[in-house]
């Protein structure tokens, strides 16, 4: 069986970051932790989707597409501080007092320091 995954368009300081998880995890006032999983470059979040049947026994997983990757429009300002930034906006909004482990591959990980 797959499962579904929502798509969420999140406001940031510059511009929206698309992120995606189950139904009812993002904007949850819930204690389960969340795995937040980075994609790397000339990628999309899509290509770790598989991670969700993985990790789900023990995080709620969301996935986030870097700007100007996947779903979310390019920004002016393309540098990994400005990504992480951002990343940070997202999960201020979308996350709120939840605990979150961050995991990124090649500029996704740059992008977690």
């Amino acid at each position: 069986m797959q499962t579904v995954i929502d798509i969420h368009q999140v406001q940031t300081r510059d511009g929206a970051l698309c992120l995606y998880a189950k139904s009812g995890v993002l904007l949850a006032d819930v204690t389960r932790p969340v795995l937040l999983m980075i994609h790397g470059a000339l990628r999309d979040a899509s290509v770790l989707f598989d991670w969700i049947q993985l990790c789900d026994s023990e995080f709620d997983v969301v996935f986030v597409d870097l700007p100007g990757h996947g779903r979310s429009p390019a920004i002016a300002n393309a540098t990994i501080e400005s990504f992480a930034e951002n990343i940070g906006d997202a999960v201020t909004v979308a996350l709120v007092n939840r605990a979150v482990v961050v995991v990124g591959e090649s500029l996704g990980g740059l992008a977690v320091c």
